[in-house]
């Protein structure tokens, strides 16, 4: 065999290793890009749908013809008008009417109980503050105004009013979340109740043996009640 064939067989056999290489590293990207594929379309598919689920949502529903006005102050939770405080519950994704109704008006009294009980501890903090008071006995002053309010509450809080919405959505996956209710609950609470409280509440603290408690009876009594005057 000549030299010079010998050296074109080499060359030969050089190239269809190299040919072999580059098409095994083909593969193996042609591999990881069938892998990751998948991947970057389920979340152009998931993006997609999250986008539509709303975008087709449409009342189908409604206790009453008209929504009333109240209804879109439900994010402020709480209204305060000239002789009451209003305060407005929202209960969403409800699946059961009755027991959601009754779920979202046993929530509202809780909120609006919560909200004066709140606004009377507050109170007190800011007098004894001002005043110089050392309040030491917080845990009984907010055990004390619990009790005043939870008995002022009872008797006068009242549900005013009930709206809710049949909500359906066509792009739900779930079938359960295909339709569902929306409940708003309206509480009314007079604000001469308020006056009331703090009043009773000092009446308890000038009783108590405890002289923090007793130093801001005497403060609140020398104030004007008027908490909610404005």
């Amino acid at each position: 065999m000549s030299l010079g064939l010998v050296k074109r067989k080499k060359k030969m056999a050089d190239k269809s290793k190299f040919d072999i290489a580059v098409t095994h590293k083909n593969k193996r990207l042609t591999a990881m890009t069938y892998r990751a594929c998948p991947i970057y379309l389920l979340l152009i598919l998931h993006v997609v749908a999250v986008g539509c689920i709303t975008t087709d949502s449409q009342i189908v529903e409604r206790s009453k013809e008209v929504r009333p006005a109240w209804v879109d102050n439900a994010d402020q939770k709480s209204l305060n008008t000239e002789d009451k405080l209003l305060f407005i519950e929202e209960g969403s994704n409800l699946r059961d009417l009755p027991l959601g109704i009754k779920a979202t008006q046993l929530q509202a009294l809780k909120s609006s109980r919560d909200y004066i009980q709140n606004k009377i501890v507050e109170h007190i903090n800011l007098v004894s503050s001002d005043s110089g008071i050392n309040l030491v006995n917080k845990a009984r002053m907010t055990g004390t105004v619990a009790k005043v309010v939870k008995t002022s509450h009872n008797k006068f809080a009242r549900v005013q009013d009930i709206y809710f919405e049949k909500i359906y959505n066509q792009n739900a996956e779930d079938e359960l979340e295909r339709e569902f209710y929306r409940v708003f609950v309206k509480v009314e609470y007079p604000k001469s109740q308020i006056d009331v409280i703090l009043k009773n509440v000092s009446s308890r603290f000038s009783g108590s043996k405890l002289p923090d408690l007793g130093k801001i009876a005497m403060r609140l009594s020398k104030l004007n009640w008027k908490l909610y005057s404005h």
